[in-house]
């Protein structure tokens, strides 16, 4: 790139490198135009490399495999496809890869296993991920701890300070019997049991 020195902020793209005699010639031509019709360049001119910029292409990754039997397997073809092939082609400078932000590890405590079987389920779940994964940052490790179940008290019912008449009911007094006998009126009657 060349600019002037008596305006620097004006850009002057450096001619690209011919193809063929065709172009050259056609090159030739402009720039004997140019100095023609602009006369002498400027001896002053100062001339920086321009430096190409590439437009960024941003592509998802392949989607996440749905256990880790498949992430394994997976990565087991590619292994073999590049064994058998070579290694695949570099990716250019402006390939961008849009990924997630990784989630943090809940670590629990790995129950006993019931059986064999169990066991070798565990064991060959757990090699797949270490093959797939590898080891990931100890950062992202959070270690689940089991929350204190509540203890259960009883408690005591609060007393309010203040009780207004309306809340109070009355205890009713005991109806008299509908039919009293007319000998038992005006008299005094005590309880007793039958024998005395």
């Amino acid at each position: 790139m060349i600019r002037s020195s008596t305006n620097p902020t004006t850009p002057i793209t450096s001619t690209a490198t011919a193809a063929n005699a065709a172009t050259a010639q056609a090159y030739f031509l402009e720039a004997s135009a140019r100095a023609y019709l602009t006369g002498t360049p400027d001896p002053n001119l100062v001339i920086y490399t321009a430096t190409p910029t590439v437009t960024p292409y941003v592509v998802t990754a392949t989607p996440t495999p749905e256990t880790v039997f498949v992430a394994a397997t997976r990565k087991a073809a590619a292994a073999t496809t590049v064994a058998r092939d070579g290694p695949a082609t570099a990716t250019p400078s402006n390939l961008l890869l849009a990924t997630n932000t990784p989630l943090p590890i809940i670590v629990t405590n790995t129950p006993t296993p019931a059986n064999e079987a169990t066991a070798l389920a565990l064991a060959m779940q757990a090699t797949a991920i270490a093959y797939t994964t590898g080891t990931p940052e100890a950062t992202r490790f959070v270690t689940a701890t089991p929350s204190p179940l509540p203890t259960l008290r009883p408690q005591a019912t609060a007393t309010p300070l203040v009780i207004s008449l309306a809340a109070w009911t009355a205890t009713p007094p005991p109806a008299a019997p509908a039919q009293f006998p007319g000998t038992f009126v005006g008299q005094i009657l005590f309880l007793g049991d039958a024998d005395g």
